[in-house]
């Protein structure tokens, strides 16, 4: 089961059953996916969907509101982790060390 996830500190986490998690801002999300992250509802300030358990909208920690347990938006971003992870490694460029 896979997670995305629009947390509280502005950042999009993006969590496969298995494989590399890609972190990164809304900005760059957009950049690596092509296609901005939804807006969340108004009153809201996080987004967890955890692929057949759960679709919470929450404010401050507490679940708010709910969306449909089956969301096809989260489950193509879940199923394009690899290539997000390959966009924004391209994007960034290997790490430097000084």
């Amino acid at each position: 089961m896979g997670e995305f996830h629009h947390h509280p500190d502005g950042l999009i986490y993006v969590r496969p059953d298995s494989g590399t998690i890609y972190g990164d801002t809304l900005a760059n999300f957009q950049l690596d996916y092509g296609q901005p992250a939804p807006a969340l509802p108004v009153g809201t300030d996080e987004q967890l969907y955890t692929q057949d358990i759960r679709h919470a909208y929450k404010r401050g920690g507490n679940v708010v509101d709910g969306g449909p347990r089956v969301y096809t938006w989260g489950d193509n971003c879940i199923a394009a982790c690899a290539s997000l992870v390959a966009a924004q490694a391209a994007r960034v460029g290997p790490p430097h060390f000084p």
